[in-house]
């Protein structure tokens, strides 16, 4: 998936970018920097989900799966209900929308691929990545484990961990993470263009 994300880029006529994804978006993005480092600034990845989270994901994944194919007749319905509510009620509650009026045999689709495939990239391909990267990780979290974020930081060189809570400081107080990434952007974009003069 690393290569759809360069070619988003592509279709935007964007050069080189800072890429910034949570969980399996930070996955890609390791992706994306492994095969195309010559287009990757730096990194912004929170809560990867690599091998110490493996575990729990799976459990999730196979709990999803089967609510996504037994269960499809009652996420129907459940869906269908949830299309009354206004997608503009707020990010929460916008997101848990989003969730119920899925088609369920698109999101089974989906954790099936995941199942099958790698969900996150092996260490020799994170060795691979060229730094900077911001790497955002909290405890407490079974399916981001602070120790997945922790390797991450010590196989890309250059890279800094910066503690929060949880995946929801971001969403409900962006401040508390706001000056450490407007700090790692501003660094790496200044020491790009020193390099590129």
């Amino acid at each position: 998936m690393g290569a759809e994300l360069i070619a988003v880029l592509d279709a935007l006529g964007i050069a080189r970018a800072t890429l910034a994804g949570t969980s399996l978006g930070a996955n890609v993005c390791l992706e994306a920097a492994a095969q195309h480092p010559q287009r990757v600034v730096g990194l912004i990845l929170e809560a990867p989900c690599l091998e110490r989270g493996s575990t729990a994901v799976g459990y999730l994944w196979s709990a999803g799966l089967t609510l996504f194919t037994v269960g499809r007749p009652l996420l129907r319905l459940v869906g269908a209900a949830a299309r009354v509510i206004p997608a503009d009620r707020g990010m929460l509650v916008g997101m848990i929308r989003d969730l119920l009026v899925a088609d369920p045999a698109r999101s089974s689709a989906f954790l099936r691929g995941l199942t099958l495939g790698r969900f996150g990239p092996p260490s020799q391909v994170r060795r691979s990545v060229r730094g900077p990267a911001l790497v955002i990780g909290m405890r407490g979290d079974p399916i981001h484990p602070v120790s997945d974020a922790r390797t991450v930081v010590a196989e890309i060189s250059g890279s800094t961990l910066q503690r929060t809570a949880s995946l929801a400081t971001l969403r409900l107080r962006p401040a508390a993470l706001g000056k450490p990434m407007a700090d790692f952007l501003e660094t790496t974009w200044l020491e790009t263009q020193f390099a590129i003069s």
